[in-house]
């Protein structure tokens, strides 16, 4: 009788055992992680992570950098999560940021989800606005200029409007410049332009909305350990068609900016 009972209770152990480690076994996971932030035209931008999983998430700790920043409160049923994680300022080539959740689950170990992104800081033209010789409405800017594994690429874009009595003509250029270092040595012949064909603009109408193509982009490969110095520059001409010549000019440049793997 008394084996019996030591029988059974060393079978009732090794279902308990059993079930605890198929129950264990059944962890939640994260199934989707993502961060999404906009670009920053000069007050900076916000940036929001999307997570998803299979269980009931309880709360997460955010780490930004590396560093432990806040923690949001979930629960009640929610597997979904769309966060806001604050403010951040950018910079032309992309500034950095590296984002870690660490998911609490309500029935589960934690499990955590790292992801990156980057936050772009336009350049406009200082003079954006209306001309002062010809009254035409002009707009330039270098929006991105940046490594993308094997190219420096140069976004921008530009145009004009006609509101004046007048009838216009709008040129545009882009380029892309290669330096010796920050001291501002050039390496002459190693400059790219993409020049827009002349427009004309008359009187009450819109240039059209320019922007570089890929001819201006500078295939560099693997940068490795090694360093390059580029700079992008956008050129808006507005000048007048026929009468008293008068012409504005609105320029957009990034000045001379270092690249290293780390930009990537």
């Amino acid at each position: 009788m008394f084996r019996y009972k030591t029988l059974l209770i060393a079978a009732i152990l090794a279902v308990f055992v059993l079930f605890c480690f198929i129950h264990n076994s059944e962890a939640a996971s994260i199934t989707s992680f993502s961060v999404y932030a906009g670009d920053d035209w000069g007050s900076g931008t916000t940036a929001y992570a999307s997570l998803t999983a299979d269980e009931e998430i309880s709360f997460i700790d955010w780490h930004i950098d590396g560093k432990y920043k806040f923690s949001s409160e979930h629960g009640n049923g929610t597997n979904s999560v769309y966060v806001y994680l604050g403010t951040f300022t950018g910079h032309i080539k992309g500034e950095k940021y590296s984002v870690r959740a660490v998911v609490s689950f309500v029935e589960s170990s934690d499990e955590e989800a790292s992801d990156t992104f980057r936050v772009y800081k336009y350049i406009p033209s200082p003079s954006n606005g209306i001309g002062s010789k010809t009254g035409a409405n002009g707009y330039a800017d270098v929006s991105r200029f940046y490594y993308d594994g094997s190219s420096v690429v140069m976004s921008a874009s530009a145009y004009a409007s006609n509101n004046t009595d007048k009838d216009l003509k709008v040129a545009v250029w882009f380029r892309t410049k290669e330096y010796t270092g920050l001291d501002g040595n050039e390496i002459f012949g190693r400059e790219k332009r993409d020049t827009k064909p002349t427009e004309d603009v008359d009187k009450g109408e819109s240039s059209k909305s320019y922007s570089p193509d890929g001819f201006v982009n500078r295939a560099i490969g693997d940068i490795g350990d090694d360093e390059y110095y580029f700079d992008a520059h956008t050129h808006l001409h507005v000048y007048t068609a026929k009468g008293p010549h008068k012409e504005d000019h609105w320029e957009a440049d990034t000045g001379v900016l270092k690249f290293t793997k780390a930009d990537r």
